[in-house]
């Protein structure tokens, strides 16, 4: 596996998808200064101005289970964002950072499998210095509101990507360990939510994360129903 120091990183002033061009590249960090067509999960469109921090890396990891690299990476932010901004952010199951009920970074991990992960693509999508639009400021918050400055994308991006590898090293072996720390760190467990799926909605109490990292949903008559995929709501 390459390393932090292994990976080259590219910057673009523009392009389509950060993800879509470390794919393409391959073994790399990719920057961008805006996305044309970045996107979260089930394609939904993420809007990608000028000031946030839109990047992709790419590597091949040990780790068979997308949803894993996901939680590495949300931990890693929360650590540096911890670090660096004294801000407590906690991650919303599966793929969100939240500060104060609103949402900072969404986290999409994109795989191609041979038997196992041949490839992973891990984008990131953080609101840094971009200013959010009216529409969305009820629900989402940048790093510029909770510090009140201007934050260095190039220096922020580097450090994401330090802690990401060295935190996915840790984690590498230790299922329990990520299962543990992520569970502390969760926005999620514990509270009542309604869970979107292509199946259905499911109304529960979110109970737990299982050794896969999915979510177990208590439902009103006590049963318990594990939740591969959807869309969360408090």
């Amino acid at each position: 596996m390459k390393n932090s120091k292994m990976l080259k990183t590219y910057y673009f002033k523009k392009l389509g998808s950060t993800n879509d061009k470390a794919r393409e590249i391959g073994n790399c960090v990719v920057i961008a200064e805006t996305q044309s067509k970045g996107r979260g999960r089930f394609n939904k469109k993420w809007e990608s101005p000028k000031g946030g921090l839109w990047m992709s890396i790419s590597f091949s990891p040990r780790i068979d289970n997308p949803k894993k690299l996901t939680f590495i990476t949300a931990i890693s932010i929360q650590k540096i964002i911890k670090r660096k901004f004294g801000a407590d952010t906690r991650i919303k199951w599966p793929n969100d950072l939240i500060f104060k009920e609103k949402k900072l970074c969404g986290i999409l991990t994109d795989a191609v499998f041979s038997n196992k992960i041949k490839t992973a693509v891990i984008g990131i999508g953080l609101n840094v210095n971009n200013d959010l639009p009216l529409g969305l400021r009820r629900k989402a918050v940048s790093l510029k509101d909770i510090t009140k400055k201007k934050i260095g994308i190039k220096h922020l991006a580097g450090s994401i990507t330090k802690e990401f590898f060295l935190q996915y090293r840790k984690y590498n072996k230790k299922n329990k360990k990520l299962l543990n720390d992520l569970k502390q760190l969760s926005d999620t467990i514990g509270r009542k939510v309604r869970v979107k799926t292509l199946g259905g909605s499911h109304y529960g109490i979110a109970e737990s994360i299982d050794e896969d990292g999915n979510l177990i949903l208590k439902l009103k008559d006590g049963a318990r129903k594990k939740i591969t995929e959807g869309n969360l709501y408090y």
